[in-house]
């Protein structure tokens, strides 16, 4: 039936007596095989610690074995062993993303547009007590939806999620990886074909190199930032700046941080705001109107691409006054490609100078 091998270890809390025993780990794709729990012999403990990894269709197998502890919550305490446990592969090899509370416990779920949940845990099965992970899953995860070798794996632990959780929410989280491997690790790297790894991550009180304060949840699940919020941080460095709230004119342009941010203008130099620059006649029926336009802010994520930008007019009185009934003059430049300070450009209303007895002019612009 060609089984794949692997070694089960045996250790002590606390001590560094180690037993090996070869056990039959992975059966050809659609099968599985029910693992006898974890066995006491005397002060010994018989830990069993394995992910399996088969490819579909084939009797090859790659076997990733994983031992974790103490993994804690974010005071320090053992988590408990109702928690959960995940291991994440980055499948792009671009970095974990941060996670969010919107993000699904569940195994194959994919976090952020690269990372995919491999393994899924808690820490029921286990007689060693809360805070340790040696965990057996229950059937194999494929190399399928763009897992494949020598990707990193991250382990998160969650203290306060269980297995009945839709969802992370709002929640403390810890993370783990190694690419080096130490305390007898291989690095933190899915297998070659037909070949295994074993991931180990202990902390001081478990004779790791690690301190203990590593093993905790110092993370917090977040709700993603707003493009405001982006644009804040940014320009002033965080979002609770005082020179960063929302009704500031941080520059003294007229402007405040809101309009400014609608507008894609750097709320940092005075200089870079919407505004009529000159209005002269072309001819003796046209108008042109120079201006600072709005072309973008491309120096922030999400940022702005592009705006569009409306010459508007409102018809003047014979006493030199005008009311503010703007209407547009037909008349758009859609600008593009900035970088917060604007672009001086302009546009020319056709018959402008014909009215009588005059008209008063403004640029808007479009919300993208």
């Amino acid at each position: 039936m060609n089984w794949c091998q692997s070694t089960r270890s045996a250790r002590r809390r606390g001590g560094g007596v180690n037993l090996f025993l070869p056990f039959p780990t992975c059966l050809p794709a659609g099968k599985k095989i029910t693992l006898p729990r974890h066995v006491s012999f005397g002060v010994f403990i018989l830990t069993v610690a394995l992910l399996v990894v088969c490819l579909p269709g084939a009797l090859d197998a790659q076997t990733i074995s994983i031992f974790a502890a103490d993994l804690q919550d974010s005071m320090g305490n053992d988590m408990p062993t109702s928690a959960v446990a995940v291991l994440v592969v980055d499948t792009g090899n671009n970095g974990f993303v941060s996670l969010q509370p919107t993000f699904s416990l569940s195994l194959g779920a994919t976090w952020g547009t690269e990372n995919k949940v491999v393994g899924l845990w808690n820490l029921s099965n286990c007689e060693c007590g809360p805070g340790a992970l040696y965990e057996e899953p229950d059937g194999t995860v494929s190399y399928t939806g763009g897992v494949t070798s020598n990707q990193t794996l991250e382990l998160c632990w969650f203290p306060s999620l269980t297995m009945a959780s839709n969802t992370l929410g709002i929640t403390d989280y810890g993370t783990y990886t190694d690419p080096i491997g130490i305390d007898g690790s291989d690095p933190w790297k899915t297998p070659a074909k037909n070949s295994s790894v074993s991931l180990a991550f202990l902390t001081a009180n478990e004779g790791g190199s690690n301190p203990q304060t590593a093993g905790q949840a110092n993370y917090v699940t977040a709700v993603p930032l707003t493009a405001f919020e982006n644009w804040q941080i940014h320009y002033f460095g965080s979002t609770t700046n005082p020179a960063a709230a929302p009704d500031v004119d941080a520059d003294g342009d007229g402007f405040s941080n809101t309009n400014q941010f609608l507008a894609g203008f750097n709320p940092t130099n005075s200089a870079a705001f919407l505004h009529i620059i000159s209005i002269t006649k072309t001819n003796a029926t046209a108008i042109k109107v120079l201006y600072l336009g709005a072309d973008g802010d491309s120096t922030y994520v999400p940022g702005i691409a592009s705006h569009t930008n409306v010459l508007e007019f409102a018809a003047g009185t014979a006493s030199g006054g005008y009311s503010n009934n703007f209407a547009s003059t037909g008349q758009t430049n859609i600008l593009s490609s900035g970088t917060g300070l604007g672009v001086v450009t302009n546009m020319v209303d056709p018959g402008g100078a014909t009215n009588i007895p005059s008209r008063y002019y403004r640029v808007r612009v479009l919300l993208p």
